[in-house]
């Protein structure tokens, strides 16, 4: 997802250091979950009715940020964001 959406442009490193190390309590996933079924949903009815939806196995990913429905970036965008975003966990992931 931190490759392919925006939403990572929101993240609170030290907040989200703290929910990975457990040391603060996740939020609810519900809304996030109703959504992806909402986008399921509206993929399998495309797929159905034989209409394109233009995603592909990488699929779509919500930003709540915005609100927005983004696609999947290029291949090659792709390839040069995974070292960026790498680094940027191992940075969130880091012992304070």
């Amino acid at each position: 997802m931190l490759v392919h959406s925006t939403s990572r442009h929101h993240i609170d490193l030290d907040l989200a250091g703290e929910v990975a190390a457990g040391k603060r309590s996740r939020m609810s996933f519900a809304p996030m979950v109703v959504t992806t079924g909402m986008l399921m949903a509206f993929e399998t009815i495309a797929l159905i009715l034989g209409k394109p939806t233009g995603t592909d196995c990488r699929g779509w990913f919500f930003n709540p940020h915005r609100p927005a429905v983004e696609r999947p970036r290029w291949r090659l965008v792709e390839i040069v964001m995974k070292p960026i975003v790498r680094r940027f966990l191992e940075r969130m992931m880091r012992p304070s």
